[in-house]
C-alpha cells in the first residue's frame, strides 16, 4: 500500500493497493468492496488478472496531502544543425497537513521514443530528490518524506533533443 501522486493529472494523493494474483486461477473484472482499518470505505473496480499478475486499485485520494506543480519549458534550435531540444522544469510543492508524517511517491511522466533521431534523458543534476526509478514506459516515480505539517519543495527536469527532420515533436 503506498500513497502516489499524479502531479501532472491531479494535486491530490491517492491510496494504491498493488498487489499480485499468487492464486492458481485467474481473478475475473468486478466490483469489489473497498475496506481498511475503520471499516468499509467505497467500491472499487477489479480488472481481469491472470496468476501472477500484478493488480492497481485505489481506496481513494489522502486527506491533508497535497502537490501543486508548476512547470518551465525552454526550446532551443541550433543553428547550423536545426537540431531541436526541448527542457522541462517541474516544480513540485508538497504539503502534510496531518498531524503525523508521511512518505508518498510523485509521478511524474516524461515522453518515450523508439525513433533514434529522438533523445530523451532525464537531468539528474537538476532534480531533487532524483526519481527512484523511470519505467520503459516514462514514468518517474519520485519518493518523498514530510513530517508532521511540513512542506517541502521537489524539481525534477528532462531534456527532449530532435533531429531537424522530425516533425510533430
Amino acid at each position: 500500500v503506498e500513497r502516489v501522486c499524479p502531479a501532472e493529472l491531479s494535486s491530490q494523493v491517492f491510496v494504491l493497493a498493488r498487489f499480485t494474483n499468487t492464486a492458481p486461477q485467474v481473478l475475473l473484472a468486478g466490483p469489489v468492496d473497498l475496506i481498511r482499518g475503520s471499516g468499509l470505505v467505497g467500491r472499487g473496480l477489479l480488472k481481469f488478472a491472470a496468476p501472477g499478475e500484478t493488480l492497481k486499485l485505489s481506496f481513494g485520494n489522502e486527506d491533508g496531502l497535497q502537490v501543486l506543480r508548476e512547470t518551465e519549458e525552454k526550446v532551443d534550435e541550433a543553428m547550423l544543425t536545426r537540431r531541436r531540444t526541448t527542457t522541462r522544469k517541474v516544480k513540485l510543492h508538497v504539503s502534510n497537513m496531518r498531524a503525523d508524517g508521511a512518505k508518498l511517491i510523485i509521478e511524474e511522466r516524461i515522453p518515450v521514443s523508439e525513433v533514434k533521431e529522438v533523445e530523451i534523458s532525464v537531468l539528474t543534476k537538476d532534480c531533487s530528490p532524483t526519481p527512484a526509478t523511470v519505467t520503459r514506459d516514462g514514468i518517474a516515480r519520485i519518493e518523498l518524506e514530510l513530517g508532521a505539517q511540513s512542506t517541502k519543495t521537489a524539481r525534477f527536469s528532462w531534456e527532449l533533443s530532435a533531429a531537424a527532420k522530425v516533425a510533430g515533436v
